[in-house]
């Protein structure tokens, strides 16, 4: 009893399953609905299709013994053409219907593939089932090649056709001039000013820092301030500064700059008896001369303007407390007795007019203090130099030693 109950079930979802295959189901969704692989179901229809087509012979008047002779399986491709077609009919049947009651306006459209993917059916259903909709997108298509664009006739701005159309109804010269181009360059240039003027500082720098650049740019600056003639004025030196007899190579070493070329008397004689050629320092001296600073920093600018050999600030700190006697220790200390604030300020005056450097240096050599400590420090000595013989006489004593 279970087996036979077991049969009918079996039989019974066969049916189901070949009548949800004559629906337009296919393998895969049947074999979901049951829980079987596609090859299981495409067996069962296989079979039940091998029965179906048997009882349609068997009502067309053929015997059990004509049915074991002749070959199914012609039937059964027969049968299952016929279900393709069912199929396809049901298809393009809601297809149809879609097209019908789609909404869409063909006038917009120049393609049939596009107008088919609007509308979600197949660009075959509408070739074959409305050749009326297929021929008026041909014929917009047609109208679309004759036109300028797709709402005018011509450019809004000048008239012309022969020129392709950009957008909103202007050619594409007409465009690159219109307000609206220009309003959009302005948002995006506003939007981004900021990252393009970091990379334009950035290239700038890269820029100069090249070697055909830096020799272009020193080529140019030559022939606009000294005619071409500053490598001449250099060689007729002999490669060395007229006062204090540093080398081009001892420049680079000191100062990381080639030797300076400036003109004697006349900025626009450019010839080279009016050409110079000075050191870094020899060539602030010698603008403090034409700027008429303090005659204590020119005084020595034709007799001799820097101190000869290597001395550093901790030597002439040493010379200097030396001299006054006390330890360089208190010149450098926080102490502020006379006795040791006239040495400090001293130092400061010699090793900024002796050696050049900076005033946030030697700030900082003396014992860590502000440059502005340093300015005044240098500023009160050079004003006591003219005033005080006493300072006087003690600078000129010191630089002798030095």
């Amino acid at each position: 009893m279970n087996t036979n109950q077991k049969e009918n079930e079996l039989n019974e979802r066969s049916h189901q399953m070949l009548a949800l295959y004559y629906q337009g189901n296919s393998l895969g969704e049947i074999g979901n609905r049951y829980g079987l692989t596609r090859e299981r179901v495409r067996q069962i229809l296989e079979k039940q299709l091998r029965q179906e087509v048997k009882k349609k012979l068997l009502g067309f008047g053929f015997s059990e013994g004509e049915l074991e002779e002749i070959d199914l399986a012609a039937f059964i491709r027969l049968e299952k053409k016929t279900i393709r077609e069912i199929r396809e009919r049901k298809q393009v049947a809601k297809e149809l219907e879609k097209v019908n009651n789609g909404g869409v306006d063909p006038r917009k459209f120049y393609s049939v593939k596009k107008y088919a993917e609007a509308m979600r059916v197949s660009e075959t259903i509408i070739e074959k089932y409305f050749p009326e909709v297929v021929e008026f997108i041909k014929t917009n298509k047609e109208m679309q090649e004759k036109r300028w664009s797709r709402d005018y006739l011509r450019c809004r701005q000048c008239g012309t056709t022969s020129v392709k159309h950009h957008s909103l109804g202007l050619c594409e010269k007409c465009y690159v001039k219109s307000e609206y181009f220009k309003d959009m360059q302005r948002r995006s240039r506003m939007k981004n000013i900021e990252r393009r003027r970091e990379y334009e500082k950035e290239y700038l720098r890269r820029y100069l820092k090249r070697p055909e650049v830096i020799e272009k740019r020193r080529k140019q600056d030559d022939l606009k301030l000294f005619s071409g003639n500053r490598e001449k004025a250099i060689q007729m030196a002999d490669y060395k500064c007229i006062f204090c007899n540093i080398s081009r190579q001892e420049s680079y070493e000191k100062y990381g700059k080639d030797l300076y070329v400036r003109h004697l008397d006349n900025k626009e004689d450019n010839s080279l008896e009016n050409l110079i050629v000075l050191c870094q320092d020899c060539f602030q001296r010698k603008e403090w001369i034409e700027k008429k600073k303090p005659s204590s920093l020119i005084k020595r600018v034709s007799v001799q303007p820097i101190l000869k050999g290597k001395k550093s600030m901790s030597s002439v700190i040493n010379i200097v407390a030396n001299y006054y006697g006390v330890k360089p220790d208190d010149i450098i200390g926080k102490r502020r007795k006379h006795k040791f604030v006239v040495p400090r300020m001293v130092s400061a005056f010699l090793i900024r007019d002796q050696l050049g450097i900076s005033f946030p240096k030697i700030g900082r050599k003396l014992g860590k203090r502000d440059h502005t400590t340093a300015i005044y420090s240098y500023k009160k000595v050079s004003k006591e130099y003219n005033e005080n013989e006493k300072i006087k006489n003690d600078i000129e004593n010191i630089k002798k030693t030095l």
